[in-house]
């Protein structure tokens, strides 16, 4: 009887635990590759405690591999660049729009790092803290299209 109990808590111990696939343990290009798997859907994002999902209505983004990355609707395609790094233990992504008046949805998104707080095969999650916000994060979401 006590080897079965030992067996079954062996077994339990071994097949019960999930491998954590979460953002932070992902490496920068495993993260790279993971977004630029599809199109993105932005449900969510605020800025200083300013909910600005609407600026990103009828819009998609797609990352590639190579660094780029596109906000696209019907009638354009807004084009940046994003890199990816390491920072305090977590995934933090960068993004780089040129400045367009017309856009400004692009500029708030430039600037600053965006941790990756949450990911999975179908969402994404980020905040940044920018220092001249006051300590106020701000947040991103993206949903796979």
């Amino acid at each position: 009887m006590k080897n079965i109990l030992i067996i079954l808590a062996t077994f339990i111990l071994f097949t019960g635990c999930k491998k954590d696939t979460s953002a932070s343990n992902q490496t920068e290009t495993q993260q790279q590759q993971s977004l630029s798997d599809g199109s993105w859907r932005v449900t969510y994002f605020s800025v200083n405690n300013v909910d600005k999902t609407a600026d990103f209505s009828g819009f998609r983004m797609t990352f590639e591999t190579n660094g780029r990355v596109s906000l696209i609707n019907d009638l354009f395609v807004k084009g940046g660049t994003y890199t990816i790094s390491k920072r305090d233990g977590k995934n933090s992504v960068n993004f780089i729009f040129p400045f367009d008046n017309s856009f400004m949805m692009m500029t708030d998104l430039s600037g600053g790092f965006w941790d990756i707080t949450f990911q999975n095969s179908g969402e994404v999650k980020m905040q940044r803290r920018i220092s001249d916000n006051n300590g106020v994060l701000d947040y991103l979401t993206l949903v796979k299209i």
